[in-house]
């Protein structure tokens, strides 16, 4: 890996923490059914997908792999947080 490949690693590293931190503070207590609760956790959700999506992307190289294959792995993160979201909110 070059070094400007690194230097890219890292801040996707620092990035996924931060987004972890985030998601910790906006996912509030679990068992509490409150409106903005059930906010925050979904929030917390979104936060990570986007994660897997970062982590797909940069440390998996789906950047750079076959077109079908970066699809089948982002659409499957797509799929399984609306089916995660929903039976979230509907439960």
């Amino acid at each position: 890996m070059s070094g400007r490949g690194l230097r890219r690693a890292a801040i996707v590293w620092v990035a996924l923490l931060a987004l972890t931190v985030i998601g910790v503070a906006v996912g509030g207590e679990h068992g509490a059914a409150s409106p903005a609760t059930r906010v925050g956790v979904v929030v917390a959700l979104t936060l990570g997908a986007a994660k897997a999506v970062a982590i797909a992307l940069e440390f998996m190289e789906l950047d750079v792999a076959p077109a079908l294959l970066r699809r089948l792995v982002l659409g499957w993160i797509a799929v399984a947080w609306t089916a995660i979201v929903a039976l979230y909110l509907a439960g």
